[in-house]
């Protein structure tokens, strides 16, 4: 809901994929020593070598497969890097098991190597790069300064369809500064709870309150990632209320009423607890406080003219 990147404790849409893949493979690896620990002796090459088969043995083992291959899915479906940290334990002690016995004992050769490279250590280091956060923008900004705050605005101008100059004035005088901001947009990733519907249409409430077409169209531009309808974000643009769904003009007369102080403020707070909850009044006060920050941030900055003359696009 923010115009800056940050750092990410989630999954993006390609970490994510690979740890579906990885997860799958665990799942079926599992499935097939559970329910047939003789075929897959018999089907993986070098596994007769290291000893006679033993079905207990081979189901345990399969059964901690499947345990962190549904953890691994857990973790593709949630997107959250967590879920991969039992995945790559076992993964990762698998694989050096494995690697100290091929060099001491140098049983594996041929197709059993390239099994053990493919089956075995690829997918440890997969799920030991999947598991571990991003290096901080602070530390990449301190290693490469000028390369990553170009590179890190460029990408967010294209994520978000508009350009972002007064996060390269900061990133030049102030790159340090520049790297906090994650900090600040990551308060509307964590734990959100709140419907997207009622997050993007309170946000463009709050923002619209302040006048700045530029940020009217990041969370415009967001909220259509997101399935948004466009109709419906533009009757929320063109103040026709009446063809919203209720929960979205809900949010979105609670959204301008919170940036204007309004005395509906209240009773709309009312209606909106009744209908999500406490836990999700703390996602959209987050929401609402990021909405109007940025905003703020340019006006002050002296980015507000060129800021609104921006023309709002839906489709």
């Amino acid at each position: 809901m923010t115009d800056t990147p940050s750092p990410n404790a989630t999954l993006g849409p390609i970490w994510r994929g690979l740890t579906a893949l990885l997860a799958a493979g665990l799942v079926l690896n599992g499935l097939f020593m559970l329910v047939g620990p003789g075929g897959w002796y018999a089907a993986v090459p070098g596994v007769s070598s290291t000893g006679p088969l033993n079905d207990h043995f081979v189901r345990d083992i399969g059964a901690a497969f499947f345990a962190t291959g549904l953890g691994a899915a857990w973790a593709a479906w949630r997107t959250q890097r967590g879920g991969l940290l039992p995945a790559a334990v076992f993964l990762g002690l698998h694989a050096a098991i494995h690697l100290v016995e091929t060099l001491v004992v140098g049983h594996a050769h041929g197709s059993a190597l390239a099994i053990e490279l493919l089956g075995i250590h690829l997918p440890a280091v997969l799920a030991i790069a999947l598991v571990l956060p991003p290096p901080s923008t602070a530390l990449l900004i301190k290693l490469a300064p000028e390369a990553l705050i170009g590179q890190r605005i460029a990408a967010a101008e294209r994520h978000l369809g508009v350009p972002l100059d007064y996060m390269r004035e900061i990133g030049r005088a102030a790159p340090a500064l520049l790297a906090k901001f994650g900090v600040i947009s990551g308060l509307g990733r964590q734990d959100v709870t709140a419907p997207a519907e009622a997050l993007h249409f309170a946000s463009l409430g709050a923002v619209q309150v302040d006048d700045c077409g530029e940020c009217v169209q990041i969370h415009v531009n967001l909220a259509l990632k997101d399935g948004i309808p466009p109709a419906h974000l533009q009757a929320a643009l063109d103040n026709r209320l009446a063809d919203l769904p209720p929960l979205a003009a809900l949010a979105l007369r609670f959204g301008r009423a919170a940036a204007e102080n309004d005395p509906a403020l209240e009773t709309l707070a009312e209606q909106l607890q009744r209908h999500l909850g406490r836990r999700a009044m703390f996602d959209l006060a987050i929401a609402l406080g990021l909405a109007r920050f940025y905003p703020v941030l340019k006006r002050a900055l002296g980015y507000a003219k060129s800021c609104s003359l921006i023309r709002l696009k839906v489709a």
